[in-house]
């Protein structure tokens, strides 16, 4: 068994030789067997093959396409006729202002060719929470009590239209309702104009705005400015600091929305909003009076430690020398050895 197996593996084996010799000799002469034979620093480059096929583009890249191109452009007036930057500022990116003002609802954010405001309205809100809770920390204050001011009566509730009042006197309620987007839109965003700037999906060509002014203002479109105020805190936030959207928030949201505060809150409203246009941009009068005060601090701090220091190196150096000279420290201090 083991014998013809062997003899098969010999006929198997010669078989296959052959067939290669035969091919060997048969393709010498093809251009693959002579370049088999170079070396591999010495292979010419392949011909290029110069058949080309045509490219039909897709139909769904051709509509994106054609919308991104038809789709106009969001410009950024609101910056300063709204919101009053000085010029030496500079003004946001065309593309964060887009990413701003478009919301998740209009064709260009569901068809994906430009980025929806969803993020940065979800930083917004933090933002204005933040805000809004720091003016209800101000107002708490005793030191910052108006003239006149009783403690009794200061109620955290929101007015409607028809004088009615709603929440429960808490301040998670009352800042649910004041920050509600319904609320900041019919308030805030209607001051504001972003209907003639926000992309939606409620938004009607220009020239149909042209011959109505009023067919803009649809159904939801509150809501939809309370999103866009919300990403406009957030864009500005990314853009410029947390000390933009302080700004932002004393003159240009807070007192848009006193018909919904209560009384007693008007008179804070106006203080922070005249003393947020009377300092800068970027600082508050009680942050730079918080800097020089602590910066005083740090000083006589630092003062105090380099005295505590010097006076140490002194007791070290007075040990030292009496360790070294013992006797003349017994003269001085009075004591003669008998």
């Amino acid at each position: 068994m083991k014998f013809a197996r062997k003899q098969v593996g010999k006929i198997y084996k010669s078989t296959l030789m052959d067939r290669l010799v035969q091919s060997v000799a048969r393709n010498k002469d093809s251009p693959d067997w002579q370049r088999s034979q170079l070396p591999a620093h010495l292979l010419p480059p392949r011909p290029v093959p110069t058949t080309t096929y045509p490219t039909v583009p897709r139909p769904r890249q051709a509509a994106l396409a054609q919308i991104a191109e038809s789709s106009p452009k969001t410009s950024f007036p609101i910056m300063t006729t709204i919101f009053k930057l000085p010029p030496s500022l500079p003004p946001p990116s065309p593309d964060l202002v887009s990413h701003m003002l478009t919301h998740i609802s209009s064709r260009e954010a569901r068809i994906g060719t430009a980025p929806n405001n969803r993020k940065l309205a979800f930083l917004g809100r933090r933002l204005l929470e933040m805000h809004l809770q720091m003016f209800l920390f101000h107002v708490r204050d005793p030191k910052n009590h108006l003239p006149g001011q009783v403690a009794e009566g200061r109620e955290l509730v929101i007015k409607t239209e028809d004088g009615k009042t709603l929440g429960d006197g808490s301040e998670a309620q009352f800042m649910r309702e004041v920050l509600d987007p319904r609320v900041l839109g019919q308030y805030v965003g209607s001051k504001w104009g972003l209907e003639n700037y926000m992309e939606w999906s409620g938004k009607t060509p220009a020239s149909s705005a042209v011959a109505d002014p009023n067919i803009r203002v649809k159904r939801g479109v509150s809501t939809v400015r309370g999103n866009i105020i919300g990403s406009v805190f957030g864009g500005l936030s990314h853009a410029y600091g947390a000390p933009m959207t302080n700004r932002l928030f004393h003159i240009h949201t807070l007192p848009h929305l006193k018909p919904v505060l209560p009384g007693w809150l008007h008179g804070h409203v106006d203080v922070l909003q005249s003393r947020a246009e009377r300092v800068g941009l970027f600082v508050t009068e009680d942050a730079v009076q918080r800097e020089q005060q602590l910066l005083a601090e740090r000083q006589t701090k630092k003062e105090q430690e380099i005295g505590v220091k010097k006076q140490a190196y002194r007791e070290q150096d007075t040990i030292r020398s009496r360790r070294r000279n013992p006797a003349e420290t017994e003269k001085a201090d009075g004591v003669v050895n008998v």
